[in-house]
């Protein structure tokens, strides 16, 4: 139990700091809305022109579009503040201070560093969420509301996994950012479903980089299309990721020769 209580605590210090420049709320409130707003508005036109994307109707696709912008949320406010301090600690020697604590290191690294801000994309995500499921002609039911929380829980520490896998190779390589830049325009897919795209890209956008099992399978859960066999799978998956992520960061952490070097 100690480390959860430690994380917990980690996160609000980290609140804290952050509640100190409330004037960056109004600037990412505006930025999240323009986002927003466009987003819906490109949903629109598509649906102006067909009457349905690959089998997806308007409110099923802002659905997805929902979960997009939620994940994106979580991503950005949680995961990248991480992984930026990760790579500064790498390169500039801090991250002996981080070896010298006697808790666990990745728990550590992962709880340090929160972009309050960028939960604004959360909330936001939750209301098009919100609203989409009551354009929808059948009603959600409370099966699909528990596989969705599942699945969005399962695909949200994929993701993670994934992109720490990736930043754990600052421990090799000086320069990494550049790699959860590119992420951030490859997620871009994420807001369509991925039967628009060829087969190859559907498969690397699943199984490559998991967007489709972070993104599209929650917005399955919710619209009755996810069978309990995937919901196990993305579970295995999960796993998989989870341990090749501990595994890696160890390598590393032995790979890493300190600011004295």
């Amino acid at each position: 139990m100690r480390a959860p209580r430690l994380a917990l605590l980690m996160l609000r210090v980290q609140l804290l700091n952050e509640l100190q420049y409330r004037a960056n709320l109004a600037v990412q409130l505006l930025q999240n809305v323009l986002a927003l707003v466009i987003g819906v508005i490109t949903i629109d036109l598509v649906f102006s022109h067909v009457d349905d994307l690959e089998g997806w109707s308007r409110p099923q696709l802002l659905v997805l579009f929902g979960v997009f912008t939620l994940v994106g949320g979580l991503l950005r406010m949680i995961v990248r503040p991480v992984f930026a301090r990760l790579v500064e600690d790498v390169r500039e020697g801090g991250f002996d201070f981080v070896l010298a604590k006697p808790v666990d290191t990745q728990l550590w690294v992962s709880s340090r560093a929160v972009d309050l801000w960028q939960g604004i994309d959360v909330l936001f995500g939750l209301g098009v969420i919100a609203w989409a499921t009551t354009l929808l002609p059948a009603q959600i039911r409370v099966t699909d509301v528990v596989m969705f929380c599942v699945a969005l829980l399962l695909g949200t520490v994929i993701l993670y996994c994934f992109l720490f896998s990736l930043v754990t190779t600052s421990f090799w390589f000086v320069r990494t950012e550049e790699i959860a830049e590119l992420f951030q325009y490859v997620y871009q897919a994420g807001r369509w479903p991925m039967t628009i795209y060829p087969g190859w890209l559907r498969a690397a956008l699943t199984f490559v980089v998991p967007i489709g099992l972070s993104v599209s399978l929650p917005a399955d859960a919710l619209l009755s299309r996810l069978s309990g066999y995937t919901l196990l799978g993305e579970f295995a998956v999960a796993v998989a990721f989870v341990a090749f992520t501990r595994w890696i960061f160890r390598v590393g952490i032995r790979n890493y020769t300190g600011a004295s070097a």
